[in-house]
């Protein structure tokens, strides 16, 4: 979908497989719910003129992808503005029909969703109170369908797979009630399945849709890495092999029938999630151990040996994030830049890994903001340093770092930044109201390149040799939590009178 992709070594292109899913697709649709479905979600949201005129003549009515793949191809860009409405919104917030590919074709209706939306329930408001978290959804609703002026507005919320609800309190059992509430009471809002809303709001059209998935509107997570591209060409081994080999005399239907099966799922868009440099789980060697397997198994059932190379890895070593503890006292300027070199020296250092996530989030969620923390301590007190990411800062105007330390006195200190440079500095003692800023120098706070503090113990009442802390750094920009360092919740400090111990 962009000319500067690697390619594998041969075009892997069988629509014929791709219409032979969608029937087995609808048939278990079928048997399960008992009625045939009228729309679909594609693999990853992957739509292209090809995709959606194949799907339309198996029967589908719409199909969904992402705002980006409609920005593409209309080729324009859809900006969220400070009052909450987003311009371009006339076009987001509707259905548009894409009449087919040639004289005859039926035709399919397509929603494209809001991705800051559908990526705000995926990926941040399990970090906040649930009912907070539904206020925010139902005012941000509220503003998108204020874009389209008088028209309605179909304000599409939808999700990729992943469940998110896992890492929300009690499966998001709490937020839903709660946003659901909201939505009932609001006479200007109403909740309608996708067949409701073609109803509901006039459509665009499409003649062409540029092809593209839910993320960045492209399928570089998918195709272009080395990784990637080696998958491909085996899936592309594999199916000729098939093709050579299944009507071989002697084999049993039951064999080509699983063989078949296993090339299918060989086929599934998982696999080339894995591989890259994008995403990555403390299951990779499984994932790619199991791709592998059913690639082997398409060999074993037409009565041939796997080739070699399948007994290969594909999946290169996880790097994980990097703790290097205290090695010695510090007592730094806080003055948010690094005075001089040695001033940190001695610091330990948490730096994170960016291959750890399994989801994928946007711009305002994908977490790649923090480049590391700095921790040490001396005689007096707590020394913190955060660096942050350029490009962050030169987007981010407006944002807050917040402290957590946990310890006798568990202290909080929300560092906000309003126009790029330090705002009022609210500190909290336990779970009391904020108070003000203990008097002289025992909380300092700076951020000028880097985000400097110092805690004095008297603040903490901790002390070298009396106690253990811990520590929690977070990210926040528009009162929603971007990343968290570190990522497993806690780091642990034992106070110790020669040095620390992480």
């Amino acid at each position: 979908s962009h000319p500067g992709v690697n390619l594998p070594r041969q075009r892997f292109c069988h629509p014929e497989d791709a219409r032979a899913q969608l029937r087995q697709a609808i048939a278990f649709h079928e048997r399960v719910f008992g009625s045939r479905p009228r729309g679909l979600w594609p693999s990853e949201g992957s739509v292209s003129d090809e995709a959606l005129t194949l799907a339309a003549s198996e029967g589908f009515v719409w199909a969904a992808t992402d705002e980006g793949v409609l920005g593409r191809s209309l080729q324009m860009g859809f900006h969220r503005q400070a009052d909450g409405t987003v311009s371009g919104g006339h076009e987001l917030y509707r259905p548009h029909r894409f009449p087919g590919r040639g004289q005859g074709d039926p035709g399919i209706s397509i929603f494209f969703r809001d991705h800051q939306l559908s990526d705000l329930i995926g990926f941040v408001y399990s970090r906040m109170e649930p009912h907070a978290a539904a206020q925010d959804l139902h005012q941000r609703i509220r503003a998108a369908g204020r874009s389209t002026g008088r028209s309605p507005a179909v304000v599409s919320v939808i999700l990729d797979g992943e469940n998110c609800w896992e890492y929300y309190p009690g499966n998001g059992r709490e937020f839903l009630k709660s946003f659901y509430g909201l939505v009932a009471r609001d006479s200007d809002l109403k909740a309608v399945t996708a067949s409701e809303a073609l109803e509901l709001a006039p459509h665009g059209i499409l003649t062409h849709v540029t092809p593209g998935s839910w993320i960045n509107a492209n399928f570089d997570v998918w195709i272009g890495a080395e990784e990637d591209n080696k998958a491909w060409d085996l899936v592309s081994d594999a199916r000729d092999f098939f093709a050579r080999n299944s009507l071989k005399p002697g084999l049993s239907s039951k064999k080509v029938s699983l063989a078949q099966e296993e090339l299918w799922i060989a086929e599934g868009s998982d696999w080339c999630w894995w591989y890259g440099p994008e995403h990555s789980s403390a299951q990779d060697e499984e994932f790619d151990f199991l791709f592998r397997k059913h690639l082997s198994n398409i060999y074993r059932m037409l009565d041939a040996s796997p080739p070699d190379e399948l007994a290969v890895p594909l999946k290169r070593p996880k790097a994980w994030a990097v703790n290097v503890p205290p090695s010695g006292s510090i007592e730094p300027e806080i003055d948010g830049v690094v005075t001089n070199y040695f001033e940190w020296i001695g610091a330990g250092v948490y730096s994170p890994d960016y291959r750890y996530g399994s989801m994928h989030g946007g711009s305002l969620t994908e977490g790649h903001h923090i480049e590391a923390l700095y921790y040490g301590y001396s005689e007096r007190g707590l020394y913190l340093r955060l660096d942050l990411d350029e490009v962050f800062l030169k987007q981010h105007r407006d944002f807050e770092i917040r402290t957590s330390v946990d310890g006798e006195k568990p202290v909080r200190v929300h560092a906000p930044v309003v126009g790029g440079s330090l705002g009022p500095i609210e500190f909290w003692k336990g779970e009391e109201q904020p108070v003000p800023l203990p008097e002289g120098q025992q909380v300092q706070v700076a951020l000028q390149r880097i985000f400097e503090l110092y805690l004095d113990y008297s603040v903490l009442g901790s002390g070298p040799g009396r106690a253990r802390l811990r520590l929690q750094v977070s990210l926040w920009a528009q009162e929603l939590p971007l990343q968290v360092i570190p990522q497993e919740g806690w780091l642990t400090l034992e106070l110790t009178k020669d040095l620390v111990s992480w």
